[in-house]
């Protein structure tokens, strides 16, 4: 496990929701490890290597010394590796997938006039609250989600775990949108658990109850509430397709940081859990 210190040295360097550790552990069950500038989590015989530096300006060199470190210290069977760019690895290769992280960056700033208009039409039919755990309603809304859409099993595993994720972190902070007869419209989850950003880690709306621009409204939430607590910027995930890519494009928001997620071992269990983490920011 990390030190306090070590903790509160993450906290003033996380850059990617994979630093948060109450996430990752919340979901995945593994102990969070700091070693030589880089933090990872391990479980039984499984690795996840968070490969971008606390502290530091990225260095090949260095992340892969800590890597071998890490390797030789917790001998894995299956090893998961997310970084800026693909380090060598001797085990057998099972999956590659390339991405970008999106943000945000608060002082520079501007709310695009087309997002302004969207946000002021919802604003007449929906009320936001700002809560530190999720009910009844949230809980059904995640169900019916699952109920609706086909997933892996570790997606699947993501989504089962967000209510023990949320009451589990004391720096989490939910936004649900609920329309004038208090019905739950929509709720994004955020975590301000860093000291230069905010994540935007989960959004869910309500199919039965379709609202325009209320995902727009929440996100435009998290932004004040970043501002407020002096953040610098927002991170607002992965592309992961085009959708995805289009709202955070829509918000201002662009890739700076390279994702490339690398899966190896003897098989191919759980191959997609460290995708389905960095996935968590739904759209």
């Amino acid at each position: 496990m990390i030190t306090e210190n070590e903790a509160r040295f993450v906290f003033d360097h996380a850059c990617v929701p994979e630093h948060v550790s109450a996430y990752v552990t919340a979901v995945s069950g593994a102990e969070p490890f700091f070693s030589s500038g880089y933090l990872y989590y391990a479980r039984a015989d499984q690795l996840t290597f968070v490969g971008y530096p606390l502290g530091e300006d990225p260095d090949g060199k260095c992340l892969q010394a800590a890597l071998d470190r890490a390797i030789l210290e917790r001998k894995p069977a299956r090893l998961a590796v997310i970084a800026g760019h693909t380090p060598s690895v001797s085990m057998r290769s099972i999956a590659q997938e390339e991405d970008d992280y999106f943000r945000i960056m608060l002082p520079d700033w501007k709310m695009p006039q087309k997002v302004r208009n969207m946000i002021h039409r919802a604003a007449q039919e929906v009320n936001i609250v700002q809560e530190k755990s999720l009910g009844t309603e949230h809980g059904s809304l995640i169900a019916s989600f699952l109920e609706k859409h086909r997933m892996s099993g570790a997606m699947r595993l993501i989504f089962e775990k967000i209510s023990e994720y949320v009451s589990s972190s004391p720096t989490t902070q939910v936004f649900s949108a609920r329309d004038r007869e208090g019905r739950l419209l929509a709720f994004d989850v955020a975590e301000l658990g860093a000291r230069h950003y905010v994540f935007y880690m989960f959004n869910l709306r309500n199919p039965g109850l379709p609202m325009p621009g209320v995902s727009d409204l929440l996100f435009h939430q998290i932004l004040k509430k970043a501002s407020t607590l002096g953040k610098e910027y927002v991170n607002m995930g992965l592309g992961v397709n085009k959708g995805n890519r289009f709202f955070k494009e829509k918000w201002g928001g662009r890739p700076f940081l390279a994702y490339r997620y690398g899966l190896y071992g003897t098989g191919s269990v759980r191959s997609s859990f460290v995708r389905a983490l960095s996935q968590g920011l739904f759209r």
